[in-house]
């Protein structure tokens, strides 16, 4: 009875947020229908999907080798495939993690908390990459705009900040529990780094999507560094467990950002992630013929 309340204060939030984009000109669904008279630029972005869906497994498949589970790429791929499908209609960004949790364990029988704690790892180097694009996209802008001073103070937040971290680590070095669980997650040094690039580039790629759609399909001629920051602010918004797959929200954040920070006005901004969600469910809907199979197995 308390899950049936609580899904359906969630269903009603999303229905008033969905009420607000409407009723302020933030979205319409009318204009959709422009979908298939872009087939170029949509087989287009189908493409970036695939590769930011190739380089999502790459990254976990790597995070698997260094945890010594045996599973080749191509079954990491099905299983980052499929979930990509069901992250559509799971609460959050995330949602998806849990069938990935299954998958994993059901792949590799041995130490079964192991293998779910890849898919941690996995997403904290996702993080890192958001985070990265985020800040490159903010420090652009403030480039652009002349804030040598806010850019300054940025700077040097950044820089105070890597050397707290530093510090931070350095003293946890000698804390017996933290080095074990770094030596049970397998994270290396060269895992870090690889696996930050890797997000970085598989960010980049949604970043270029949104991109993309926006001044190329509905010609709102955004710029570029204001699109990557208001993707990066709605994917940190639509990974709160509230909506499926974050739809409502990230959307609202997208809008709230281009209003407020970057006062730009145009009607229907919101269409732009509605759009990108449409691409996103065509690419993923042959991953139904793997989940299947998997559940014949």
């Amino acid at each position: 009875m308390k899950n049936k309340i609580i899904n359906l204060i969630k269903f009603s939030f999303i229905i008033l947020i969905f009420y607000y984009l409407s009723k302020n000109n933030h979205i319409n669904f009318a204009s959709l229908l422009s979908f298939t008279e872009n087939k170029l630029l949509n087989i287009t972005l189908l493409i970036i999907v695939f590769i930011t869906l190739l380089l999502g497994s790459l990254r976990w498949f790597v995070i698997l080798r260094y945890s010594k589970i045996k599973i080749t790429f191509v079954e990491t791929f099905k299983i980052i495939y499929i979930c990509s499908f069901f992250n559509n209609f799971m609460f959050g960004n995330i949602g998806g993690d849990f069938l990935r949790i299954f998958y994993v364990t059901k792949l590799s029988q041995v130490n079964k908390i192991k293998n779910a704690f890849t898919i941690f790892v996995d997403r904290l180097f996702g993080f890192i990459g958001l985070l990265s694009l985020g800040l490159f996209s903010y420090l652009a802008i403030l480039f652009g705009r002349n804030e040598y001073k806010i850019l300054i103070y940025v700077l040097a937040i950044l820089c105070i900040s890597m050397l707290l971290i530093l510090i931070i680590v350095n003293l946890f070095k000698k804390n017996t529990k933290l080095v074990n669980l770094i030596n049970f997650l397998n994270l290396s040094k060269k895992l870090i780094i690889f696996g930050s690039l890797i997000s970085i580039l598989l960010f980049f790629t949604v970043h270029s999507s949104i991109f993309f759609i926006s001044n190329y399909i509905f010609d709102f001629q955004i710029n570029l560094s204001y699109v990557f920051f208001s993707s990066f602010i709605s994917s940190l918004v639509g990974a709160i467990p509230i909506a499926p797959g974050g739809i409502g929200l990230s959307e609202a954040a997208f809008v709230l950002i281009n209003n407020s920070l970057f006062k730009i006005y145009q009607d229907n901004l919101a269409n732009i992630l509605i759009y990108y969600r449409i691409i996103i469910f065509v690419a993923s809907l042959p991953s139904l013929y793997f989940f299947f199979r998997y559940k014949r197995n």
